[in-house]
């Protein structure tokens, strides 16, 4: 696809579906190679069509949805990043043990505190079998940083290390990357490690 092209997104009907469309992958010429592409569908939706289009605001390297009326609203400060889709509003601590400091679906709070638990396990093998430790440590966000946005979708990075507290002092363990993903419309969050 050349630079600028657009995308469009159709429902069986050519009804138009938002999507939110972000360049992948680009040819050495400059166009696109791979594009990745998020749309918010209910159930029983039947077949769809992804289309170029010669629409300007779906240009996939703008990271704009086509066909959307509103949008996920994100607030930055710097002790929080604050995602409101409308329906669900989240609150993303930018460091400290919180990864999530606030879940609140049609305004009511559902969830706060949340925190990312690592567990290590340390095995021996003895001659009157096998002795099991396990050290739990909580995880410290180092960095959090926004992945392609959108009308439709948003997206985080949580970079950190879990932390443990030994005799011999505090021990920060591999670094860990969590994601974190809402989408327009939906009440939920998508979190992967």
């Amino acid at each position: 696809m050349a630079p600028g092209t657009g995308v469009s997104l159709l429902d069986g009907d050519g009804h138009s579906v938002p999507v939110q469309t972000w360049p992948l992958a680009m040819w050495p010429d400059g166009s696109l190679k791979w594009t990745g592409h998020a749309a918010v569908l209910g159930p029983g939706t039947g077949d769809l069509l992804l289309t170029a289009s010669a629409s300007a605001g779906a240009d996939p390297a703008d990271a704009r949805a086509s066909g959307s009326g509103s949008e996920i609203s994100v607030i930055e400060d710097a002790a929080a990043i604050t995602v409101d889709t409308g329906p669900l509003c989240c609150v993303v601590a930018r460091q400290g043990p919180d990864l999530i400091r606030q879940l609140a679906v049609g305004g009511q709070v559902h969830c706060s505190g949340v925190r990312p638990i690592a567990v290590l396990e340390r095995r021996r093998v003895l001659p009157r079998g096998e002795e099991r430790v396990r050290t739990r440590a909580p995880g410290v966000a180092g960095s959090v940083v926004g992945e392609p946005q959108g009308t439709q979708r948003w997206g985080l990075r949580a970079g950190g290390a879990p932390l443990s507290q030994e005799a011999s002092g505090t021990t920060r363990w591999l670094p860990s990357c969590i994601r974190l993903y809402v989408y327009h419309g939906p009440t939920r969050v998508r979190l992967w490690h």
